[in-house]
């Protein structure tokens, strides 16, 4: 609706108008600074410009002839053409502006749509947002005005974006600061605590928490040398959000990191500018499905460095913003294709040595000089041709595995006598023959697969690709964290794909769990057909850690108690270690959705890994989170042994062994008995972690308690089933129309 759509489809003009706004409310907050100079008045520098466009008398110009030489010549470092039909006095305010370069102002895709844009919509955005509201330069901060804009609120923007039949499809709900920052600051101390080798030792954890939770303005009871080595470990931790949005987990962690720093070095927040920038490019990572949310999570990453950027930074005759191009992948975080392949490189790009190593630190290199504007125009396509080159090597290296594999197969592993050379060999053992055939057609499809990325030089987004440099060399990230989409089954679909079809649905879903198949070689657990999106978030996100990585997901907490849930606690019960599972039960995570959310903080394990004597924490808050949680409460929380209560909150503490067995046939039967055997021998069925554990009242465990053995699950005499999912919310939740009411 806000640009006249002339030969470019509905999605990108979507994306241009989006693009746009982007630019528009950056600029907004740059004048705030005051380094718009130009008019008398610099903080009104963009207003002003538009009032000088109409003092012209010329219509439906404004964007081509005005904006189009501000964002790719004015704050590009870039002279004005002598054909610009600008006045003179323009063109000299443009030559005074920042040089931002970064990617923000420069031209793409979107700017070559043929995308028409009239004044009235540059009439409408000023008056009705850009000068209704005070854009300030800091998060959460209003300075003297009760109505301001920061950067904290694009988030919300994003959200409110969203029509909401998509907000429905996509299941997009923004996640509040409270909830950011306790989920960034969890999986932070535990990646800290084990590589510092203070798990359990109750009081360098307690000076660890300090660090990264407290609100100390220095490092006590640190000394230097566990000072530098922390300081080593955060200069190099690597977080990646799967679906990132419009970016506030990174902007979260971003957030977090600064301020750990300032206790750690007493930094000075002059130099936070450069502090953030090592940040993105060292620490942050993330994947989105749609392009113009990405945009967001890039712009919110460029506004929260100009708030610290000085003047000397300006000045400097440097860019001041950092190319994002690579820092947010953009595609299908789930389902990891290319044609009709899934891709599965993981074991593969971890050879890091040779010339695969070599090319992979080139790529490294390569995206470290475009991240800081050292490489020209041609800097992207050279990173993707290097990683299309890097990929159809890993994919040659895989098929000479697999055509080793065969060679075993057919002697020594073949287990029959064979005739002639081994190219020609013929297997009589038919489980043999069988296990030969799909090597060869595996083979044959990775053929097919490299001369397709030859052939076309695309390369989509494929996470062992994209961020090579953190999967291959460091194995995975060390910290997972987001808040996936809310998608239910029934609305699960391909991406891009405006109407789909029932089938393509069905076909879409078997896609998921082929990518869990892949990820996972045989120990997903069971499937269930009905699952939520996010349940396949949780593997994927699980999938990219490294051995001993932390991942803290805030999700629906369906999966406790329902059906399609039981796979998935079987699969975290004896591959993850499930440390903590947070509830609320004072205060909703999110304003604008009907949903009920937990936040589930786990961690990879090593090899070595006891998955029966694992304890998890089943953790619910009586009071909001911004009330309760604390490094105090944390504390307790997670080293309970036994169940806890206090007035914030409650901590009941249950091995995964006897969870387990809780869940299992027999029903809990056998969680008397002794763990000395094998606590995963029985199938699991399913448990109500959530009923159970997190909403049942405090009187249902002291029932539990005295009653020991006298009473009988309601499963044993009664089949118990839920109800029809219509999943027609819109008709069963009123809908409030107050505000639509008007008095006659």
């Amino acid at each position: 609706k806000m640009v006249e759509n002339q030969g470019a489809g509905e999605r990108e003009a979507h994306a241009f108008a989006q693009q746009l706004l982007n630019r528009m409310m950056f600029l907004y907050f740059l004048q705030k600074k005051g380094w718009m100079r130009g008019p008398e008045r610099p903080e009104e520098f963009m207003h002003a410009l538009f009032r000088e466009y109409r003092r012209t008398g010329v219509k439906d110009r404004f964007y081509s002839d005005w904006l189009v030489p501000l964002f790719f010549y004015g704050l590009n470092n870039n002279f004005v053409p002598e054909k610009s039909r600008l006045p003179a006095h323009i063109k000299e305010w443009f030559r005074g502006l920042p040089y931002l370069n970064g990617g923000l102002f420069s031209r793409n895709k979107f700017d070559l749509t043929g995308v028409k844009v009239p004044d009235s919509y540059f009439e409408g955005l000023y008056e009705e947002l850009l000068e209704h509201y005070n854009f300030t330069i800091t998060e959460d901060s209003a300075f003297d005005v009760e109505v301001a804009v920061d950067p904290e609120m694009l988030g919300n923007v994003y959200e409110s974006l969203v029509l909401e039949d998509e907000r429905g499809k996509g299941g997009i709900f923004y996640t509040q600061k409270v909830e950011i920052d306790l989920m960034c600051q969890i999986p932070l101390m535990e990646y800290l605590s084990p590589e510092m080798g203070w798990d359990g030792n109750e009081k360098k954890r307690e000076v660890l928490g300090r660090l990264v939770m407290g609100d100390e303005t220095e490092a006590a009871g640190l000394t230097d040398e566990e000072k530098k080595r922390i300081r080593g470990l955060l200069e190099r931790v690597t977080v990646c959000d799967p679906a990132c949005g419009s970016g506030a987990f990174l902007v979260g962690m971003m957030r977090n990191l600064v301020e750990v720093y300032h206790r750690l070095e007493g930094r000075e927040e002059a130099q936070d500018f450069h502090l953030k920038k090592r940040i993105i490019e060292r620490n942050l990572y993330g994947g989105e499905l749609k392009e113009w949310a990405a945009r967001i999570a890039e712009l919110r990453m460029w506004l929260s460095l100009m708030v610290d950027a000085e003047e000397g930074d300006i000045e400097s005759g440097e860019a001041l913003l950092p190319n994002l191009t690579f820092k947010v992948g953009v595609g299908d975080s789930v389902v990891q294709k290319i044609g009709e392949s899934h891709i599965n490189m993981r074991a593969e790009v971890r050879y890091h040595t040779g010339e695969l190593g070599k090319a992979l630190r080139e790529i490294r290199e390569l995206k470290r000089r475009y991240f800081n504007n050292e490489l020209g125009p041609e800097g992207e396509e050279q990173i993707r041709e290097r990683s299309r080159t890097v990929f159809i090597e890993m994919v040659n290296r895989e098929i000479e595995e697999l055509k080793g594999r065969i060679i075993f197969l057919k002697t020594a592993g073949g287990q029959r006598k064979l005739y002639g050379p081994v190219q020609e060999a013929v297997v009589t053992d038919p489980k043999t023959a069988e296990k030969v055939r799909g090597l060869e057609e595996k083979i044959a499809e990775l053929t097919r697969l490299a001369r397709e990325v030859k052939e076309t030089r695309k390369l989509p987004f494929i996470w062992d690709i994209t961020f090579a440099e953190v999967l291959g060399e460091g194995g995975g990230f060390d910290i997972v964290i987001g808040n996936p989409p809310y998608v239910r089954q029934e609305m699960i679909a391909p991406p891009g794909v405006e109407t789909p079809t029932n089938e393509q649905k069905r076909a879409y879903k078997a896609e998921l769990w082929a990518e869990v198949e892949k990820d996972w070689q045989g120990n997903e657990g069971k499937h269930n057909k009905k699952s939520d999106l996010y349940i396949y978030f949780y593997y994927k996100g699980l999938s990219l850690l490294r051995r001993g990585g932390q991942f803290c997901f805030i999700t629906s907490n369906s999966w406790l108690d329902v059906d399609y849930g039981a796979g998935l606690q079987d699969f975290l019960l004896q591959n993850i270690e499930v440390r903590c599972i947070m509830d609320n039960s004072a205060k909703r995570s999110f304003r604008h959705s009907d949903v009920n959310t937990v936040i589930c903080h786990f961690r990879r394990i090593e090899h070595d890994f006891r998955a029966a004597e694992a304890v998890t924490r089943f953790v619910v808050y009586r009071v909001p989170y911004e009330e309760g949680f604390g490094l105090k409460n944390y504390l307790k929380s997670i080293t309970a042994r036994e169940k806890l209560r206090t007035r914030e909150f409650r901590v009941i503490p249950i091995t995964q062994g006897t969870l387990y067995l809780e869940g299992t046939e027999s029903g809990g039967k056998k969680v008397q008995e002794s763990l000395t055997g094998d606590p995963f021998g029985e199938k699991y069925t399913g448990n109500k972690w959530g009923g159970k554990y997190l909403r049942a009242p405090d009187i249902y465990w002291t029932i539990i308690e005295k009653a020991g053995d006298k009473l009988v699950r309601l499963g044993d005499i009664a089949e118990v089933r839920r109800g029809f999912t219509t999943g027609a919310n819109d008709f069963f939740y009123v809908e409030d129309v107050k505000d639509r009411v008007v008095d006659e």
